[in-house]
């Protein structure tokens, strides 16, 4: 009852309205500035979408725990189902767009996926705002290939600010599926900032597709960024740049690649994960991280194959720190094209099976003094000792050490 006097005075606002059905929910779409969907809504085959500055959300926005548990039980949580046999976005948003509290599942059929189309695609414009948002996506029956997002780009130099819990998950393994898609390599990305307090999760499980692609995603303080990525032929992080700044957390796990072609940014008392699973390839490939501040990294390296650090270039500073734990003898440490910066005070610290192939022979590690660079090969001493010690430079501590099993 009291939900139904919440919609009536809704109904009742300049420029808002509550619709129940695609036809209602079309119909306002053209006469209204905020729409309030309560319930699921069957979309179809037809993309809904928004013109400047409107605002698509569903009911939960203006109801608090309780209200939410007694409409829930009379009616679906409110979101949007779409379902294309051939290519095709479900909502697209323009400039100064919000999209709130809502979930929206779609289902991309055999001729579909043929570009790069998404759950949600920033159309037009320059600025977009998306809150509490779960995205469940199906591209298993997907012949065609191309890229599938949970949310895509079609605008250069754009800013989406994400807020709240935002979820895309992929419901069966499908055609290239990513979770975000940022833009294309031939125009550059777009930014995603994750609100103070917001988390944003992204569950993949397609061969070839990607969690972020293209896209450089800022996590602001008490942020949280997550991503788990089951397939073999992919990358949590593709061609995109993560920034993790005050206290946020970053935290992946990854089957494929953790990072291919990206950059990684962590300052303040950022946390990072880094886990990879036991059929990984190489881990970080042609990537960079950067540390500042209190920040740590931590990784966790299953896997057999390929090498954990390649051709991947990381600069620590500060009081930050780099612990990694390779488990299988079968992993190379690292190969001849990475490079390692560490100032005063930072610490990095790699335990690794004895048998594990370092490359040290090609590997530099250079270490900042005065504004002068001074470049060490690594030193590799008796194997029975339990510390080795890679590096010393002048009157500096050791600040890069391995530990064997």
């Amino acid at each position: 009852m009291l939900v139904k006097k919440i919609i009536k005075r809704l109904n009742s606002e300049n420029g808002t309205i509550v619709v129940k059905n695609a036809d209602e929910l079309r119909n306002a779409l053209k006469n209204y500035q905020t729409v309030v969907v309560s319930g699921k809504i069957l979309c179809g085959a037809e993309t809904i979408t928004l013109r400047e500055g409107q605002k698509l959300m569903g009911i939960e926005k203006f109801l608090n725990s309780s209200e939410i548990v007694q409409h829930r039980i009379l009616n679906y949580a409110s979101g949007l189902v779409f379902e294309f046999n051939a290519n095709g976005s479900g909502v697209h948003m323009a400039e100064g767009c919000c999209l709130s509290d809502l979930w929206i599942a779609i289902t991309i059929g055999e001729k579909g996926v043929a570009g790069s189309s998404g759950a949600v695609c920033l159309g037009s414009g320059k600025h977009f705002f998306i809150h509490n948002l779960n995205v469940i996506v199906d591209t298993s029956t997907c012949c065609n290939s191309g890229y599938f997002g949970g949310i895509t780009t079609q605008v250069q130099d754009g800013i989406c600010e994400l807020s709240g819990n935002i979820s895309i998950m992929e419901k069966y393994a499908g055609r290239r599926t990513c979770g975000i898609i940022g833009g294309v390599e031939s125009w550059g990305r777009n930014s995603f900032l994750l609100s103070e307090n917001s988390r944003l999760e992204i569950d993949t499980i397609s061969e070839g597709g990607h969690g972020l692609a293209y896209a450089n995603v800022k996590a602001s303080k008490n942020a949280a960024l997550k991503i788990h990525i089951a397939a073999y032929n992919t990358a949590a992080v593709y061609n995109s740049e993560v920034s993790v700044e005050d206290n946020a957390k970053f935290d992946v796990f990854s089957n494929g690649h953790i990072m291919s072609c990206s950059q990684l940014f962590a300052n303040g008392e950022a946390k990072i994960e880094l886990r990879s699973g036991k059929k990984a390839r190489g881990v970080l490939v042609k990537s960079m991280l950067k540390c500042y501040g209190k920040a740590k990294i931590d990784a966790v390296i299953a896997g057999k194959e390929d090498v954990f650090l390649q051709g991947t270039t990381i600069f620590l500073y500060g009081c930050t720190s780099f612990h990694a734990e390779i488990l299988d003898k079968k992993r190379k440490a690292f190969d001849g094209a990475t490079r390692i910066r560490i100032d005063d005070g930072t610490t990095m610290l790699i335990k690794v099976p004895e048998a594990t192939e370092l490359k040290v022979a090609a590997m530099d590690i250079i270490k900042a003094v005065d504004a002068e660079d001074y470049s060490s090969k690594f030193k590799r001493e008796d194997a029975a000792e339990k510390v080795k010690e890679i590096l010393m430079v002048k009157r500096f501590y050791q600040s890069f050490k391995m530990i064997f099993h």
